[in-house]
């Protein structure tokens, strides 16, 4: 079944479970697509949120300008280590900051954000962090990983609807 992310083909209150995998940078009206998941997910449903970060440090979709402005020697070794790819000025849709995301999200669900437990694991880090460095490195900062929760390339969350 295919359809409009804005205006599912589907009936009111249908489903226990709803993915939204790196969509909604593609999507011009983020709070109307918060909005018809919470009108097609049946009461206490989830939706499993993932999404890219307008200002994750590590993330190659977003093409931040800081970044082009660090030395050579430094985007190398970066790209080196797994924290960025070479393909990082690669673009993808439209990105919002994490703070602006979330509170769309609340607007319609009780947010659970599981992105530090996620990229601090070492069975689930791999899905998520290019490289091995990349890995040690977020199991390291492990402990200050909330503390810059509005940096992280990504967002994992869990979507509850009320």
């Amino acid at each position: 079944m295919a359809g409009s992310a804005l205006a599912l083909p589907c009936r009111d209150v249908a489903f226990d479970l709803v993915i939204c995998n790196q969509v909604y940078q593609y999507v011009g009206d983020v709070a109307g697509l918060f909005a018809e998941i919470a009108r097609v997910l049946k009461p206490r449903g989830l939706c499993f949120f993932s999404a890219r970060n307008l200002w994750g440090l590590a993330a190659r979709e977003n093409c931040l300008p800081w970044l082009a402005t660090l030395s050579p020697r430094m985007v190398c070794w970066l790209e080196q280590v797994g924290i960025v790819r070479g393909d990082w000025r690669f673009t993808a849709g439209q990105l919002r900051p994490y703070h602006q995301l979330r509170a769309l999200a609340a607007q319609h669900f009780e947010v659970l954000d599981f992105t530090v437990r996620v990229l601090t694991s070492p069975t689930l880090a791999p899905f998520y962090l290019s490289g091995p460095a990349a890995r040690t490195l977020m199991r390291w900062l492990g402990p200050i990983l909330p503390l810059v929760k509005p940096i992280l390339p990504t967002h994992l969350w869990i979507l509850v609807k009320p």
